[in-house]
């Protein structure tokens, strides 16, 4: 059987569902049944690794959503992206606009935008920076 991979090994992903962090896969297994015939299957299974904090997490192929691959002429940057705990909060679509935030979600964010914007350099993150500053000031009063 022939089965092109969909992700190689140091690849940046997403898991689809849970958590919205970053992991890079470290690994990968074949899972493969063929003791029926027509009833045959293959899991490709793929290892992460989030590493900010090392938590090891099984993923299937189609649970996974590719980032980032490594650029060979910047390994610098692609460290500096797997050291940050990065949560990319703008990636959830699960979001609905009439929940308010909690001060620790807040402060996730906040976090999050923190190390997006050191990595990036983007100023559209200090403007959501300071927009959260906001909300945690209201909520304290």
């Amino acid at each position: 059987m022939n089965h092109p991979f969909k992700f190689k090994v140091n690849d940046i992903v997403r898991l689809k569902t849970g958590d919205s962090h970053l992991y890079c896969i470290k690994g990968f297994h074949v899972e493969y049944n063929g003791s029926f015939p027509g009833e045959e299957w293959i899991y490709i299974v793929y290892e992460l690794v989030r590493p900010f904090d090392g938590l090891n997490v099984e993923a299937e192929e189609e649970d996974l959503i590719l980032i980032s691959r490594p650029a060979k002429e910047s390994p610098i940057k692609y460290a500096k992206l797997l050291i940050a705990p990065v949560l990319i909060s703008e990636m959830n679509t699960n979001i609905k606009n009439d929940v308010v935030p909690t001060v620790d979600e807040l402060l996730d964010k906040f976090n999050d935008l923190k190390a997006l914007y050191s990595y990036f350099g983007d100023t559209k993150y200090l403007v959501e920076l300071e927009s959260i500053k906001d909300q945690l000031n209201h909520l304290s009063k």
